[in-house]
């Protein structure tokens, strides 16, 4: 999905690195609301984000995008919904911006 911008698009395995360095700065998860993250994350527990990410497509209850700027295609965080409930249109959203 694009926009002016970004687009929104599945994770890459190329996009590991960048996420080990977010998910291992406290500054980017600070807010992140997934509860206590211990320090340092490591690149196994990546991996297997970058797999439940790449399941997500066929989950109906929970999708996780990668975003990327358009004109370097460049990765710059990444996007979720969860619990989706198709019927009453709703879902929780969590967003972040990791490249600072």
């Amino acid at each position: 999905m694009d926009g002016k911008l970004v687009r929104i698009r599945a994770y890459e395995k190329s996009d590991l690195d960048a996420v080990m360095a977010w998910i291992n700065d406290e500054e980017v998860t600070r807010n992140l609301g997934a509860g206590p993250i211990t320090y340092p994350v490591s690149r196994m527990q990546e991996e297997q984000f970058l797999e439940i990410a790449g399941r997500s497509r066929a989950s109906e209850s929970n999708k996780i995008f990668a975003i990327e700027t358009i004109a370097e295609r460049k990765y710059i965080g990444g996007i979720d919904l969860r619990g989706i409930n198709w019927i009453d249109r709703q879902a929780e959203i969590g967003i972040v911006i990791g490249d600072k």
